[in-house]
């Protein structure tokens, strides 16, 4: 009784999940979020890393298959765009902790974290606000900049 219940749950789910996504939201743990506002968010994003500078752009989901394009591109980066409350009290409490720490010292503030999958299997991820990641990756952007104005003196040859 206890699996048939779960099993038209979980049908339940997935028609509330596609229904929403059929009609311009998507279903996050319950939570819906219209689809226009992730665009933004990506759009955003394309913006924080330098916009049309860097050939930074959103990348339509149309055709595309989960993790095999990144929602946002520029010459040097593949950005995965999440956007709403996604991110852990906990991850939150320790960036503030890092940005302390780094204005005290003088450093650059990061969060180290290790996600355990299962007893063989750990990722780690290193963290830090944006302020931060585009000081450290300034150079990258210029360099960026410079291969777009390349690839147009190209094009405005007709090579």
């Amino acid at each position: 009784m206890a699996l048939c219940l779960l099993e038209s749950v979980s049908a339940a789910r997935r028609k509330r999940d596609s229904i929403a996504w059929m009609v311009g939201s998507v279903v996050y743990g319950g939570k819906k979020m219209d689809r226009s506002t992730w665009k933004n968010w990506e759009r955003k994003w394309a913006e924080f890393l330098g916009g049309d500078a860097v050939n930074a752009k959103r990348i339509p989901v149309t055709g595309r298959q989960s993790g095999d394009v990144p929602d946002v591109e520029t010459i040097k980066f593949a950005a995965e765009v999440k956007a709403g409350k996604v991110v852990s009290a906990r991850t939150l409490k320790a960036v503030d902790q890092a940005m302390k720490a780094g204005r005290a010292t003088n450093k650059i503030p990061i969060v180290c974290q290790t996600h355990k999958v299962n007893e063989k299997k750990a990722v780690h991820l290193v963290t830090l606000d944006l302020a931060t990641f585009l000081k450290l990756t300034e150079h990258i952007r210029l360099e960026e900049k410079k291969i777009k104005k390349s690839l147009e003196s190209t094009l405005d040859l007709g090579i």
